[in-house]
């Protein structure tokens, strides 16, 4: 599992990048990429003449899947929802974490259901903020998508209340 969330961090950040110079070239007409992943580097204005020229149509064919299935206004959408996803595959690995460093306690089984009881909470507690995320973006151009949306947070929601 820490390989996946590797994999799924290293994904987020470069597909980020891909999605903020999509948005950039689409609004200001400047087809550049960054190549500089300091994200506090990138608001000076020497750093943003810098970076690789790259064609727009073949930006958007790299973005085309991340940003054209959500509404104008959200073309960030996918990097909220890699974000919840990674959120959730970390409680999952902190929880095999906890289960195997607790077998070998004589208390391991009143400290494993403590800690499950915990990381279901803050499991709880991310899909309500991202919910309400989701609420407040509406970033589906149709609304019965965002209606479905909201129907599968309370359906994952409700399953996490029964345990």
């Amino acid at each position: 599992e820490p390989a996946l969330g590797a994999l799924l961090l290293v994904v987020l950040i470069r597909f980020f990048g891909n999605v903020l110079a999509f948005k950039r070239g689409v609004n200001s007409g400047v087809w550049r990429r960054h190549t500089n992943p300091c994200f506090a580097c990138r608001s000076s204005e020497r750093s943003q003449s810098f970076g690789r020229p790259i064609p727009p149509r073949r930006l958007e064919r790299q973005v085309a899947y991340l940003v054209g299935r959500f509404a104008r206004h959200a073309p960030r959408w996918q990097i909220v929802i890699w974000l919840r996803q990674l959120l959730v595959l970390l409680l999952a690995y902190t929880s095999d974490v906890v289960f195997v460093t607790t077998d070998n306690f004589d208390t391991a089984e009143e400290t494993f259901d403590a800690v499950r009881y915990a990381i279901a909470t803050v499991a709880i507690a991310v899909t309500l903020v991202f919910w309400r995320l989701h609420r407040r973006a509406l970033p589906f151009a149709f609304r019965f998508q965002n209606a479905l949306e909201s129907c599968l947070y309370g359906g994952a929601f409700a399953s996490s209340l029964r345990g």
